[in-house]
């Protein structure tokens, strides 16, 4: 069974890692090896990503990456499961990798988002003084 097939509040082991390359050692290096346990604490709506406890962290997966995870699940959790939060004792880590926009908007941007050569207000009479 595959960690983003899991519900939130089941406890987990995970058996592997079936990815290589550089998504499965980031996901070795945030503690995704054989043998450790976790709780799967809340999901996302509509599929989105996992919050997955292991050892003190929380962690925050898409469920792409979470696929490749193959895990046995472990009996259900009978305690209440806290939200992350400013009360919560365990540290949340998001793992996605941060995502730029090369359509930002900003100066020598025009407004449709293309940069135009020359002066806006020269091609159109105005002037911008």
């Amino acid at each position: 069974m595959m960690l983003s097939e899991l519900q939130p509040g089941m406890r987990f082991r995970i058996l592997q890692v079936t990815v290589g390359g550089e998504l499965g050692k980031r996901l070795a290096d945030l503690g995704f090896v054989a043998g450790t346990e976790g709780l799967v604490v809340r999901s996302a709506f509509m599929r989105g990503p996992l919050q997955v406890r292991l050892r003190d962290c929380d962690l925050i997966l898409r469920r792409h990456e979470a696929h490749f995870v193959e895990v046995t699940p472990l009996e259900l959790s009978q305690e209440g499961i806290p939200l992350p939060g400013p009360s919560s004792s365990h540290p949340v880590i998001d793992a996605r990798p941060l995502v730029t926009s090369p359509f930002r908007r900003g100066k020598g941007i025009h407004r449709h988002g293309l940069r135009r050569p020359g002066n806006w207000f020269s091609r159109h009479g105005n002037s911008c003084h």
